[in-house]
């Protein structure tokens, strides 16, 4: 037989209780995780807020092919011209989409940007909120929900405050991420 050292599926030895070590919580020294959460937050912003360039851009197309076809730049089949209202009012609410959503892509985009430097919190928070204006056209929805509900969490953090009153204070995000400064 082989020692059982050498057996990777072998059972490891037990330690003795004096070497046991109980975990005692975050002891306040260093820089907190929702601190360094933000960073992640900042690029998910701006990666939302570009596939929602995307979709307002596409919502742009729609509105005008619609628009076009109701105003009757289109020719429409004999009989059918009846729907050239329900054209109007489709354009006029994806025109109204389109419009919500480029709004909210830019602001994410901003806010993405200044997250880097600890600026405009309260700007992310409302763009997080804005952005599910995407959710509503069924595009982007599910990261929609998931990135207000994760940006909320890491905007409203204590420290994550604190991070950013750091930033009007005039420190820069070198500092404030030097885990010293907590």
């Amino acid at each position: 037989m082989t020692d059982s050292s050498q057996n990777p599926y072998a059972t490891p030895p037990r330690a003795a209780a004096a070497d046991v070590q109980t975990y005692q919580g975050f002891s306040g020294r260093g820089l907190p995780s929702t601190v360094q959460q933000v960073m992640v937050v900042s690029i998910l912003q701006i990666v939302v807020g570009a596939l929602e360039l995307l979709v307002s851009a596409i919502l742009a197309v729609y509105t005008g092919i619609l628009g076009a076809m109701s105003t009757g730049a289109i020719e429409m089949p004999e009989g059918e011209e009846e729907a050239l209202f329900v054209f109007g009012i489709i354009s006029a609410v994806m025109l109204f989409f389109g419009s919500a959503i480029f709004i909210a892509a830019v602001l994410r985009i901003w806010s993405g940007i200044a997250g880097f430097k600890f600026k405009r919190r309260k700007m992310a928070i409302f763009a997080s909120v804005l952005g599910m204006t995407s959710a509503l056209t069924m595009y982007c929805s599910v990261f929609s929900i998931g990135m207000l509900i994760y940006g909320l969490i890491i905007y409203f953090d204590r420290n994550v405050k604190r991070a950013y009153e750091m930033a009007e204070q005039g420190m820069t995000p070198d500092q404030i991420r030097d885990p010293r400064n907590w």
